[in-house]
């Protein structure tokens, strides 16, 4: 595989084809990243790296660069270039409301074009021209669901990421003809219960996975509450939920219940104990 190595104008000034190992993680609806290592003494990769801002592996594999180890010991000498998917960079921007507006709000438009809007007003053409990181908005398609949207001075990229998670929208940046084209996409079910796409089967046997761990967790989650009542001491009144539950079976767990009835401490408890069944 070839890496692509761009300097902050998007202009390519060279590749690196020699590493010890390349890692990088794409995430639908939230931000990836990567890392690549490199052999200490491969001085022409290491300087291409070093005078990166932004790297290519392929297609919709974009990111850029957010630092460098450098690491020595008696048997090793290596050089570690991380950073974050291309999309990172929506990080480096708050959400500010336009002038004289107290809040940023969209009402009744579709998620897909308020992230659209998000990008736009942010990162390829927001008011401040100091704000600027030049990029296009690809074609997307919009969803009939349309939702109310306002924040203010909140991370870009946590704002994205929760409208993209709350409506199963992908987003992602990628590098093209020397410029940023930013695309907000919609998955496609590969699951082998449905029969309309090619399903996607993930396993050792077709060669798709370097390594799994599994663990089990064998304690209890929270099962028995002291549910305490509004009052003072010994005199406030109490109720026991899960009371019947033993020996190391018995997660117990102090529920301040002040603000409730007396006649509601045993359901206010055990509406506390179902959140947290997992």
């Amino acid at each position: 595989m070839i890496i692509n190595c761009y300097d902050e104008n998007l202009n390519l000034i060279g590749v690196v084809e020699e590493f010890q190992n390349l890692r990088f993680v794409r995430h639908f609806t939230q931000i990836g990243d990567f890392s690549i290592t490199i052999d200490g003494t491969n001085k022409t990769e290491i300087g291409i790296l070093a005078s990166s801002t932004f790297i290519k592996l392929r297609e919709g594999e974009c990111g850029y660069i957010t630092g460098m180890r450098e690491a020595k010991t008696e048997t090793e000498y290596t050089y570690t270039f991380t950073g974050l998917e291309l999309k990172g960079i929506a990080s480096k921007r708050i959400i500010v409301p336009p002038s004289g507006v107290a809040v940023w709000k969209i009402s009744n438009r579709s998620p897909e074009y308020i992230i659209s809007r998000l990008i736009n007003d942010h990162i390829t053409n927001p008011a401040n021209t100091n704000r600027q990181i030049a990029g296009t908005i690809a074609t997307f398609t919009e969803s009939a669901h349309t939702i109310i949207y306002e924040t203010k001075y909140t991370v870009l990229s946590n704002e994205i990421t929760k409208i993209a998670e709350a409506n199963d929208i992908g987003w992602y940046a990628n590098i093209e003809n020397g410029g940023i084209v930013w695309y907000i996409t919609h998955g496609v079910d590969r699951t082998l219960g449905q029969h309309a796409n090619e399903p996607l089967l993930l396993g050792f046997e077709f060669d798709m996975l370097q390594s799994m761990n599994y663990s089990i967790n064998t304690q209890p989650v929270v099962n028995m509450a002291y549910v305490l009542g509004n009052g003072e001491g010994a005199s406030r009144p109490s109720a026991l939920c899960g009371d019947n539950i033993k020996g190391l079976d018995r997660q117990e767990l102090y529920v301040d219940a002040r603000t409730q009835e007396n006649n509601a401490l045993t359901s206010y408890g055990n509406e506390t104990l179902a959140s947290y069944e997992i």
